[in-house]
C-alpha cells in the first residue's frame, strides 16, 4: 500500500442543463493486487466520514462508498451496469451507462464519464477525474 495525494474533480451535468463542479484534495492509498489497482480515501462531509474504495481493472471499475452514505457503483466500458445507493431516505437502485473509462497509472490518473439513472429516472452525466501522486516522489 503506497500513500498518495489525490486531486478529485467531479462534474455533474444535469439534463436540465445545470452543471455542478466539486474539487477536493485528499490523502489516500494505492494498492496493486493481481490485475487490479485500488485507490482508497476518506472524505469528511457534514453528514460524517465516507470511505471510498475504487477497484480498477482493464475494462471496468467499481466505486464502493461506506459510512455516512453507502454506494456500489459498477462501471464497465461496454455493458450497462446496475448498482445501489443507500441514504437515510432508503435504498435507491442505480443504472449506470459508462461513456468513458481510463486509467493511466504512469501519469497517475483515473477518469470516467457515465450517465446515471436513480430509480429509473435519468439524473445526469457525471465526470470523475482522480489525479494522484505517490507521497515522497
Amino acid at each position: 500500500m503506497k500513500p498518495i495525494q489525490i486531486q478529485l474533480t467531479s462534474v455533474i451535468r444535469s439534463f436540465e442543463g445545470e452543471t455542478d463542479k466539486y474539487e477536493m484534495w485528499l490523502e489516500g492509498q494505492l494498492t496493486e493486487k493481481r490485475d487490479a489497482h485500488y485507490i482508497r480515501y476518506t472524505e469528511e462531509q457534514q453528514g460524517g466520514s465516507i470511505k471510498t474504495i475504487i477497484k480498477i481493472t482493464e475494462d471496468a471499475a467499481l466505486i464502493m462508498r461506506s459510512g455516512a452514505v453507502t454506494m456500489r457503483l459498477p462501471l464497465h466500458r461496454e455493458v450497462p451496469q446496475t448498482g445501489h445507493y443507500n441514504s437515510p431516505a432508503g435504498e435507491m437502485p442505480l443504472d449506470i451507462h459508462t461513456k468513458q473509462l481510463a486509467h493511466d497509472k504512469a501519469m497517475g490518473e483515473f477518469s470516467t464519464q457515465y450517465e446515471l439513472a436513480i430509480s429509473g429516472q435519468t439524473v445526469g452525466l457525471y465526470t470523475l477525474t482522480i489525479n494522484y501522486t505517490e507521497v515522497g516522489q
